[in-house]
């Protein structure tokens, strides 16, 4: 573990903060392909463990320190939970293509399991994913802050 004056700079931290950084932005816009989550789990495994002979899988790490693991998101989930929840806050107001789908398809609200989503065009991807998602994830109650919002989703996920 290398310190810097009173931050201590982790290679988790690094991952967390330097690796992830753009993946966070892009995936509050589009959904992210599998092909590329594994490009990064690939990424972010050759730089934890280059060079070393004993490599503790990803799922382990990503367990929180209390459980043995390093606290390391889950990359999936999170561009997952980024992504429904700025489709959610798309779809309160606004005059875009996306939100009047959205509030056209109802999908503003929790949706049935398994989700209908035949009813939505087939071009529209990144809207059935939206679906499908929204089936295990409750709407925003009036009283739950933000951030704690954000974190339900990522744990749905």
């Amino acid at each position: 573990m290398h310190t810097t004056g009173k931050y201590a700079l982790t290679r988790e931290y690094y991952v967390h903060t330097y690796i992830l950084a753009t993946a966070w932005y892009s995936a509050q816009i589009l959904p992210l392909p599998a092909n590329c989550v594994r490009q990064i789990n690939t990424v972010i495994t050759w730089y934890l463990w280059r060079g070393d002979i004993f490599r503790v899988p990803l799922s382990t790490l990503q367990l929180p320190k209390q459980k043995g693991g390093w606290g390391l998101l889950n990359i999936d989930a999170k561009c997952k939970a980024l992504y429904f929840h700025r489709l959610r806050a798309i779809s309160q107001g606004g005059s875009e293509f996306t939100a009047l789908w959205l509030r056209k398809w109802d999908l503003t609200k929790q949706e049935g399991n398994p989700p209908h989503i035949h009813r939505i065009p087939s071009h529209l991807e990144y809207l059935r994913i939206s679906a499908l998602d929204s089936a295990y994830i409750s709407s925003r109650d009036p009283s739950e802050s933000e951030v704690a919002y954000k974190r339900r989703i990522y744990s749905t996920m």
